[in-house]
């Protein structure tokens, strides 16, 4: 058996095998608080999954790395406000909530709500800061509202 899944001859290229391993890496990075090593890891382990014809586990593998991503960002952001850049802290919490909503992950994406939000009422609803009402996503590389 190489990934709970099938027989050695079902998986000659080891990618159910890889996968398993990038999965463990992942959750390591994301323990040691590796964030964005963890989510490269986990899409790693999607690809290999993929390869494998495991898509259960290439779903599950995209989920944690998009919950690697909103970590991330939550502590980008807390960084960027504790370091007087609130622009950049404001954009980084709304990414990661962009990357909790992708996960599914509520908890985390409460989270970083309540940091964005407490951010913009501090700078008293400056129309330089979005709050987490508006619609924002990344176009292009740049991080829009309308």
């Amino acid at each position: 058996m190489t990934d709970n899944l099938g027989s050695v001859q079902l998986d000659q290229q080891r990618h159910g095998t890889m996968s398993r391993s990038h999965n463990r890496k992942g959750l390591a990075l994301q323990q040691a608080g590796k964030f964005n090593e963890a989510r490269i890891a986990f899409l790693k382990a999607s690809d290999e999954a993929v390869k494998a014809g495991n898509l259960r586990e290439a779903k599950i593998n995209d989920k944690n790395a998009d919950i690697a991503d909103a970590l991330h960002w939550l502590r980008t952001g807390f960084e960027a406000e504790k370091a007087g850049k609130t622009t950049k802290a404001n954009i980084a919490y709304r990414m990661g909530i962009d990357a909790a909503e992708r996960a599914g992950d509520k908890k985390t994406a409460r989270q970083l709500r309540k940091a964005n939000d407490a951010l913009v009422k501090q700078k008293g609803g400056s129309g330089s800061y979005k709050s987490t009402g508006e619609s924002c996503a990344l176009i292009n590389g740049k991080y829009a509202c309308n």
